[in-house]
């Protein structure tokens, strides 16, 4: 499938309107050397994926950059400030307005440019950006697929709100964690195997088994993420396999 990374320059909040000029380049290691912390996933009809140079099933897979502990948390935690793992707790929240701008110029970017389907947007993220993904989901219905990769699910607050703001059908989720994730770390970090877990009980109750996966992997937070981030993109491309 084509991927690409929309660049960004400057202050996060200030600059975000400087996407909408970005040029899209080719996906491949990010600048840093490290993985992509979100993606969407977003499926193209025939004509356009050909046109696109993608590969089955269609896809188009864009990585944009952000600030991660201010685009990437939903709310602010002031129990994270002053300590691990966040120095100043007062930064975070800022995931409302990175997803509006998603919403509201990323994707009708990306729509006049590429003939989309927009039913079938898809939402991955790792890490924080895990968490950034499931809660997008639970707040909007412009996506149908989540991936939630070693998802930063112990963050404070977390498992009351997806009590509250469950996805519903047809809407599809995606879990993975390491085996040693909840072994080591800051106390607060510890928690995210029970978050996991709670988290995939409570999506499986609203959107039921077929449509719910809880995928555990070898090793800790960042062993072995390239063949995550596989394993998740062919749960989500071909459902029919996951029966």
């Amino acid at each position: 499938m084509p991927g690409f990374i929309l660049r960004k320059g400057g202050c996060c909040h200030a600059a975000r309107s400087n996407h909408r000029r970005a040029p899209l380049r080719p996906l491949g290691a990010r600048r840093d050397g490290a993985l992509c912390a979100v993606a969407v996933l977003l499926r193209l009809g025939l004509g356009a994926a050909a046109a696109a140079g993608a590969l089955s099933p269609n896809r188009l897979f864009v990585s944009p950059e952000a600030d991660w502990e201010i685009d990437f948390t939903p709310w602010p935690a002031p129990t994270l400030q002053g300590g691990r793992p966040f120095a100043d707790g007062s930064v975070l929240g800022g995931a409302p307005a990175f997803l509006h701008w998603v919403e509201g110029e990323l994707l009708p970017v990306l729509g006049a440019r590429f003939a989309l389907d927009p039913a079938q947007n898809s939402v991955l993220g790792y890490s924080l950006g895990g968490l950034f993904a499931l809660w997008a989901v639970c707040q909007r219905e412009a996506f149908s697929q989540c991936a939630c990769l070693s998802g930063s699910l112990w963050y404070p607050g977390w498992v009351n709100f997806l009590k509250e703001h469950t996805p519903k059908p047809p809407q599809r989720v995606y879990l993975s964690l390491g085996k040693k994730e909840e072994k080591s770390g800051p106390a607060v970090m510890r928690a995210v195997g029970d978050a996991t877990r709670q988290s995939a009980g409570l999506l499986a109750q609203s959107l039921g088994y077929e449509n719910t996966v809880l995928e555990w992997n070898p090793g800790g937070h960042f062993a072995t993420a390239l063949p995550r981030w596989e394993k998740a993109l062919a749960w989500l491309d071909f459902p029919q396999n996951n029966r």
